[in-house]
């Protein structure tokens, strides 16, 4: 809503939610968002300029009307009163169109706006008042915001502490307070100095914490923005962080020392690729992912999906090298570097509003302490995957409420993989190298000269000022990656029949696109970039899916067997389970005979029954018992501790409670069923 300056402040306490701008022909109306807007104006000019600056459609009201609606009970009823005394406006095709058009608007006037994604969630221009020393950025539960020109940082101010002048030179220095709000004996007038920064807040609206972005790469309305803490890149111009205009808000921070440089042509940046081949990866379709991972993993913060890394291989593999020598250099100083005994709560702290990658080395899990540490940390990187991911929330101990929206890529590095969970595998390619144990004297000569040529090759090339123009390049071809990272997800999710695969991978192979071109792929082109071997070894889902985890650790469980009079041995359930169904399947599918792993059906039953565990032949299940001790036990630790029943019952097949209580032994329970046909599976 526009309106003259008078009664900006009434209408905007009146009407919460709506942004009140003080009208006037010549203003910018290009910078004012067009989908999803309310745009009524008492102006018949500022009308005309709405729409050319693009808007659809603009209603006009009379301004007495507007101040009069005020007066009812509620804001619907406000609303309502205003919308009737509002009447659309005709376009007059004479008046110039606005230098840079907004997209056509879709409104009806002061009428709920539709829904709208996080990147085009904004609910209206910034004010900026180039005149003060700071800026009102909203206010929220008696707590006031503004940020200083001088220092870059947001200030928060409960309303008691807006008076004092100590609290208040936060904001602006001494001298300020004391001209504009003058008062007795050479001070400030403490109650006006409130009373104006209390409407400049209301006028503002709500505070939103969630348009913090700290350090890190960013997509800003459809502009590349490098935050550096003590300055900015957009669109690879230098710009102040207090000069950027934007709906999001850019704190200052300590300074990032990145190094940028003119931007690399494709036959420089290709050499990325280049090196990552001569790594001895175990597969070498890892070569492009890795190199494609390494260009996205700076930028993460302004792709719509963050993909991880898990840099693995035996000792003496050359893991370490490549984790220093190479992944460090190209990633870069802007990344968050931790090792070791690093927690959840540290990461999470440390990184707060940034958009920065995590490189985390030595990332080993060799005690259960370790286990729940890293995985406490690997839930952090899950939340951090998604663009729209909500945020982690944390009690504090004021009693408030403090968000985290994490919006980094993490590569891992470690001997051993502690990758656990289908949530987390879904959302790291694990990048593994092979080791030299098996290596011939013939093999050992040749992996020598070839990391020979992949440290000459890294020295000559993995400089400053080639890492600098890679960097350059990836922001410029920022939009290009952002829109091929989509395109790659779709052909990928085509393949696999997986979207959260498919998102993974996207960004990565649009990483390694942009390497060697900047062009923008239409969805036939990257379907037939995955006809490529590696890419479509890449693009095929082979990992298990959480229930088919839970019930392969329920069958690989060991048992003590007691066979009557004889020795007792260890066996697994499966094989209790084959022997109780009458052997394991052949080639054929017939059962091979009564005895599997020297365990007979009678035996193996009664074994079961004392698990909570029953083979039903006739039926072809193996009815599983709820809620019983045992299966909890074994269960136990596990990601599925509170949730087996549920997945077991996932399994393709099976039934998910039985209608009626199944005998086990001396016990009548509920039971989930799992067919026999996907436990006794034939050999292939």
């Amino acid at each position: 809503m526009t309106t003259d300056a008078e009664v900006r402040n009434r209408l905007a306490s009146a009407l919460p939610g709506i942004a009140v701008l003080a009208g006037r022909p010549d203003f910018d109306w290009s910078r004012v968002p067009a989908p999803g807007r309310k745009l009524v104006t008492t102006d018949h000019d500022i009308g005309q300029a709405l729409y050319g600056a693009g808007a659809d459609k603009v209603a006009i009201a009379d301004l007495g009307a507007v101040l009069a609606a005020l007066d009812a009970p509620t804001v619907d009823d406000r609303i309502t009163a205003i919308g009737k005394a509002c009447r659309k406006l005709d376009r007059v095709e004479t008046v110039p169109q606005a230098a840079a058009p907004a997209p056509a608007l879709d409104i009806d006037p002061l009428g709920c706006p539709p829904a709208r994604d996080a990147e085009a969630d904004d609910p209206g221009p910034p004010v900026y008042d180039d005149g003060l020393p700071y800026r009102a950025l909203g206010y929220n539960r008696r707590r006031y915001y503004f940020i200083r020109r001088a220092g870059g940082q947001i200030v928060d101010l409960a309303s008691r502490d807006l008076k004092e002048i100590a609290c208040l030179m936060e904001l602006a220095p001494a001298d300020f307070w004391q001209q504009r709000y003058p008062g007795g004996r050479g001070g400030f007038d403490g109650t006006a100095a409130a009373n104006a920064l209390i409407a400049e807040a209301h006028a503002v609206g709500i505070y939103d914490p969630d348009r913090i972005r700290g350090r890190g790469a960013w997509w800003d309305e459809g502009r590349a923005v490098l935050h550096l803490g003590n300055g900015m890149i957009v669109d690879g111009v230098p710009t102040g962080i207090m000069a950027h205009r934007s709906y999001f808000l850019y704190e200052q921070a300590q300074a990032c020392p990145v190094h940028l440089a003119e931007p690399l042509s494709a036959a420089e940046a290709r050499k990325l690729f280049d090196i990552c081949k001569l790594a001895r990866w175990d597969d070498p379709g890892l070569a492009p992912l890795f190199a494609g991972f390494l260009v996205v993993a700076p930028v993460c913060g302004a792709m719509p999906w963050r993909a991880h890394g898990w840099l693995t291989g035996e000792a003496g593999s050359g893991k370490t090298w490549v984790m220093e020598r190479i992944a460090r250099v190209v990633i870069g100083t802007i990344a968050l570097r931790v090792s070791s005994k690093t927690t959840e709560a540290g990461v999470r702290h440390h990184l707060g509003s940034d958009g920065r990658p995590v490189v985390f080395d030595e990332a080993e899990t060799q005690n259960q302490r370790d286990r729940e540490r890293v995985q406490l940390i690997l839930d952090l990187a899950r939340q951090a995957s998604s663009e729209d991911a909500a945020p982690i929330v944390k009690g504090t101990q004021s009693g408030r409420a403090q968000a985290f929206n994490i919006r980094s890529s993490f590569l891992f590095s470690s001997i051993n993989l502690a990758l656990q969970q289908a949530a987390d595998e879904s959302r790291t390619l694990v990048f593994s190298l092979q080791g030299r144990g098996n290596l011939s004297e013939e093999g050992a000569l040749a992996a020598a000269e070839q990391f020979a040529v992949l440290q000459r090759l890294v020295t000559d090339t993995l400089t400053p000022e080639w890492c600098g123009g890679l960097l350059a390049r990836t922001l410029s071809l920022m939009g290009v990656i952002r829109a091929n990272a989509l395109t790659f997800a779709r052909a990928v999710a085509e393949r696999s029949g997986s979207q959260r695969h498919g998102d993974t991978l996207g960004g990565v192979l649009a990483g390694f696109h942009s390497l060697f071109s900047s062009k923008t792929l239409t969805i036939d082109e990257a379907r037939t970039f995955l006809d490529r071997s590696w890419a479509r070894r890449a693009g095929e889902l082979d990992e298990a899916t959480d229930q088919d985890r839970a019930l392969d650790h329920l069958l690989e469980q060991m048992v003590r067997v007691q066979p009557g009079s004889g020795a007792a041995f260890d066996r697994p359930i499966s094989s209790l389970i084959a022997a109780a169904a009458g052997g394991v399947p052949d080639l054929a599918g017939k059962l091979t005979g009564d005895a599997v792993d020297g365990v007979f059906p009678d035996v193996a039953e009664m074994h079961l029954i004392h698990l909570g565990l029953r083979v039903d032949r006739s039926a072809g299940m193996l009815w599983v018992a709820r809620k019983h001790s045992r299966m909890a036990a074994i269960f136990q630790d596990t990601p599925w501790a509170s949730a087996w029943e549920t997945q077991l019952g996932r399994v393709n097949g099976a039934v998910k409670i039985t209608p009626k209580p199944v005998r086990f032994g001396s016990l009548v329970k509920r039971a989930v069923g799992v067919p026999l046909s996907e436990i006794l599976k034939p050999d292939q």
